[in-house]
């Protein structure tokens, strides 16, 4: 139940989910990970209602060489939209990270140290301190209010940061189980943070019990698994992945959901155990896994309401993988890109309901992605009441990679594609797309959008006369910051899509 706190139930876990990371670089590497997509995020949200000019801005810093630190960048674009100098100061700021572990405290834990919260800071990357560091930390409960607060003052010079060491315990037994939030304010020779200095928050939840749940869940899971057809088995496993994760303490995606991610699993066995459909009581967001072969690839899947049965189109969003930068440099850990942050992206498109509308993992977990698309529009259909020839996938860089080379596929099974950031299609390939109808979004100074303007130029027919039988728009990467595309073109992509389907 955190980076050292995996008992013997990590026999089970083993049987759902990844081999889990060893303590390290890689664990490390995984929290330090997730700061920079939460920091990225932040940029994005101030990006909001900006001007062409301060957009474009962004994107060059985005494109810059980070000199190895791949948190610069986002720091100079963070002040450049706060109108602040990126200081050493602010820039520390913006990289001190924190674990926070266990992700579920258990007052009842037959591991003692699971019985308290446990922040420990740390630093991504080693970066010159602009003075002596300390930490302010306060919990507050769901509600707002504080119920804990503690200084760190020891092991924070830059080797003990690196490593995780400067640390406080946050004692639980007399807290009630809920949701909380631990926030730290970096102090540099004593200064508080500045208005415009980043803070950093991050979730937990206290539950009493949670271990010893977590535990049998998993048992009940291995017990059901040889018996379950395959869509159903990868469901489970993928919400038992969820659980493990939380259990083992690696890092989550976007913010915490281990005390929910539970009690999903727990529903789904006990629907199990009743002879329901695993996905009765959904409600909300499915965070689950597909089928691909005797494999799995995420999938959050937004869930129709019981009164919601009409048949809809099916838009399927393919996450891009992991990366530090647009040379394409990626952490070990975490190999592929959650499909929770492209679901965290869609959190006000399609208020109207028009789609179904399914997230999938990235490239990067070890199946064939092509054929892993393929398998997961299917395994969706299966699921979703969906309108039959009305499907459009919207696929994110590696993702856009690895579907254009299944142009056959692509032809025969989606009415439309929206390549974000990358995507090559040849002579041959085009010519194997029929009426498909293509949106392409570049991005600002990311090398894999030429590949897209090549597409452009061919069929416009700058290198010989051409004939495609389908559709090809290319939208400007000017004032699209790499990362953001996706989220920055989602009116034009919601417009693509609807487009597509009025012609089915």
């Amino acid at each position: 139940m955190g980076q050292s706190h995996v008992s013997a139930a990590g026999t089970l876990i083993a049987l759902f989910a990844a081999p889990l990371l060893a303590q390290g670089p890689l664990y490390r590497e995984r929290w330090g990970y997730l700061h920079l997509e939460l920091r990225r995020d932040l940029v994005l949200r101030e990006l909001a209602g900006r001007d062409l000019d301060t957009r474009q801005k962004v994107g060059e810093l985005l494109v810059a060489d980070d000199k190895g630190i791949p948190f610069l960048p986002v720091a100079k674009a963070l002040a450049l939209l706060r109108a602040v100098p990126a200081d050493p100061a602010f820039v520390v700021r913006t990289m001190a990270s924190a674990f926070v572990l266990p992700e579920v405290v258990d007052p009842e834990a037959a591991n003692e140290e699971c019985r308290l919260g446990h922040v420990s800071m740390f630093l991504p990357y080693s970066i010159e301190l602009p003075g002596k560091v300390t930490f302010a930390v306060e919990v507050v409960d769901h509600a707002g209010a504080r119920v804990f607060a503690g200084t760190i003052e020891r092991d924070t010079d830059l080797e003990n940061l690196r490593m995780g060491r400067a640390a406080i315990a946050v004692p639980a037994a007399e807290l009630p189980d809920g949701d909380y939030r631990v926030r730290v304010q970096t102090l540099i020779d004593g200064d508080l943070p500045r208005a415009a200095d980043p803070m950093l928050e991050h979730h937990f939840g206290i539950l009493r019990g949670y271990q010893q749940r977590a535990e049998k869940a998993m048992l009940a899971a291995r017990e059901r698994d040889a018996t379950l057809p395959p869509v159903p088995r990868a469901l489970l496993r993928g919400l038992a992945s969820e659980v493990a994760r939380a259990y083992a303490g690696e890092a989550f995606e976007v913010r915490s959901t281990g005390v929910a991610d539970l009690l999903a699993f727990e529903r789904a066995l006990d629907n199990l155990a009743a002879d329901r459909p695993l996905t009765t009581g959904v409600a909300g967001t499915l965070i689950a896994a597909l089928p691909v072969g005797d494999q799995q690839l995420g999938a959050a899947i937004r869930w129709p309401a019981v009164d919601d049965t009409d048949k809809k189109p099916l838009l399927v969003f393919a996450a891009g993988s992991p990366a530090y930068d647009v040379q394409a440099r990626r952490p070990s850990s975490p190999a592929s890109r959650s499909p929770r942050w492209l679901l965290h992206a869609l959190r006000d498109f399609d208020r109207e309901g028009r789609f179904r509308i399914a997230c999938l993992e990235s490239p990067g977990n070890g199946v064939l992605y092509g054929a892993a698309l393929e398998q997961g529009v299917a395994a969706l259909r299966t699921l979703l009441p969906v309108m039959p020839g009305a499907t459009v996938l919207v696929a994110e860089r590696e993702a856009a990679v690895a579907a254009t080379f299944h142009p056959k596929w692509l032809a025969s099974d989606i009415q439309g594609i929206a390549l974000v950031g990358a995507g090559s299609l040849g002579a041959p390939q085009l010519q194997q797309l029929g009426s498909l109808q293509i949106l392409a979004c570049s991005a600002h100074g990311h090398p894999s959008s030429a590949g897209l303007q090549r597409v452009a130029d061919l069929i416009a027919g700058k290198h010989g006369t051409f004939e495609f039988g389908g559709k090809f728009e290319l939208l400007s990467g000017e004032g699209m910051p790499w990362p953001f595309v996706l989220p920055l073109r989602l009116p034009e992509i919601a417009a693509f899509a609807q487009r597509v389907v009025a012609t089915r």
